[in-house]
């Protein structure tokens, strides 16, 4: 017996019906630690370096508010800098995640080819996965997104952050008096993310339906006007 257009119409809504997600639904492995937005929760942190230089709370950088931030007090002369380490704990099965930064450059002397690095603890070394060129987002604030290498995401990550600072005064030339150089990074906040796996929407699904019940019917016809 030949099945009718109907027919086979009903069983495609059936199993576009049944593997469909539902609406709100993202298909990824949440654990705990991982929020809805895919933002990973930080376990602990620390902070150590020239800590006193700053005129800020270090825990800016891990508050969660990206509008505060590490401030240096900028009338010093001398180099220092000051080094933030996140550790992460994430699910065991995630093999895809980003580090997102802001921060602000101040740069009118180029003093530190990279005035701000970030590394990534490999189980037995320090990775760099990301430095500021002394060219780059000069005297503004930016944000980067940076992808993490599939080989230094393990179930427990360490990401450190080093911002840099450094002031001096060029010698005089005459007429011209001494100049005061300045260059440094101030951090604002730092997040590690498991980006999510796009959702097949459900207000696709009637239109999809449609699309291949029409389809069926105009190859039914078809093979029907041959026969």
């Amino acid at each position: 017996m030949r099945n009718s257009p109907l027919t086979v119409s009903v069983v495609l809504m059936f199993f576009i019906l049944t593997f469909s997600p539902m609406p709100g639904k993202t298909l990824t492995s949440r654990t705990i630690g991982v929020e809805k937005d895919g933002t990973i929760g930080l376990d602990s942190y620390t902070c150590t370096g020239d800590v006193d230089k700053l005129t800020t709370p270090w825990q800016n950088a891990v508050d969660g508010d990206w509008n505060t931030k590490l401030a240096w007090n900028n009338s010093l002369l001398g180099d220092f800098s000051v080094v933030i380490a996140e550790n992460y704990s994430l699910p065991i099965s995630t093999t895809n995640v980003t580090w997102e930064f802001k921060a602000y450059h101040c740069n009118n002397g180029s003093l530190i080819s990279t005035p701000m690095k970030i590394e990534c603890w490999n189980g037995s070394s320090w990775i760099s996965i990301y430095g500021l060129d002394d060219q780059e987002h000069v005297n503004e604030e930016f944000t980067e997104t940076i992808n993490i290498p599939s080989v230094l995401i393990s179930d427990r990550m360490t990401l450190k952050t080093t911002i840099m600072y450094s002031s001096h005064v060029a010698g005089a030339i005459p007429p011209n008096p001494p100049e005061r150089l300045l260059h440094y990074v101030e951090y604002f906040e730092g997040k590690l993310t498991e980006p999510a796996i796009p959702e097949f929407s459900s207000l696709l699904v009637l239109p999809s339906f449609m699309i291949a019940t029409l389809l069926i019917v105009i190859l039914y016809n078809r093979k029907k006007t041959e026969a």
